[in-house]
């Protein structure tokens, strides 16, 4: 398994990950499109960047960080999927550890990301806890009634 930047001819695979995931909505997935097209389009920004676990030419997992905008030294992972066949196997794992390596890289001090309390969202809290993220902030009914985010981040 390698993590390589993404490539064009990643785009459907990545859909496809988090389509059928069963965690994401479709909103999210579309939302995922959306990103995919402006990481593209605009080659130089550095706010949603994309990296691909892939192994025989087959995608099993994807990541999106970037820097936050209006900070120095705040990168964010926005998204982290990898494919059911791949749950795991180690495919997330080595995506989180090249995203902290390629934001330390650019000079970022703190990876942040959000995530849900809600049950579907239990295995992805317990693989930040074990990765060493800190819960820094919590807030209730964020995305909807009874779904707080919790805002995680690890000094890098």
């Amino acid at each position: 398994m390698i993590v390589r930047p993404t490539t064009a001819d990643d785009h459907e695979a990545i859909v496809n990950v988090v389509e059928q995931g069963g965690v994401f909505n479709d909103e999210e997935a579309s939302m995922v499109r959306q990103l995919l097209d402006y990481y593209f389009r605009e080659p130089d920004q550095d706010e949603y960047l994309f990296i691909s676990a892939a192994e025989d030419g087959r995608v099993y997992g994807f990541a999106c960080y970037g820097r936050i905008a209006l900070t120095e030294k705040n990168y964010e992972l926005n998204w982290i999927a990898t494919d059911r066949s791949a749950l795991r196997g180690g495919v997330g794992s080595a995506l989180l550890r090249a995203v902290e390596d390629l934001s330390r890289a650019r000079g970022a001090r703190f990876l942040n990301l959000e995530t849900s309390t809600t049950e579907p969202y239990a295995a992805a809290r317990a693989f930040y806890d074990r990765h060493g993220y800190s819960v820094v902030a919590h807030i209730a009914d964020y995305y909807a009634d009874g779904d707080d985010m919790l805002i995680y981040r690890k000094e890098l």
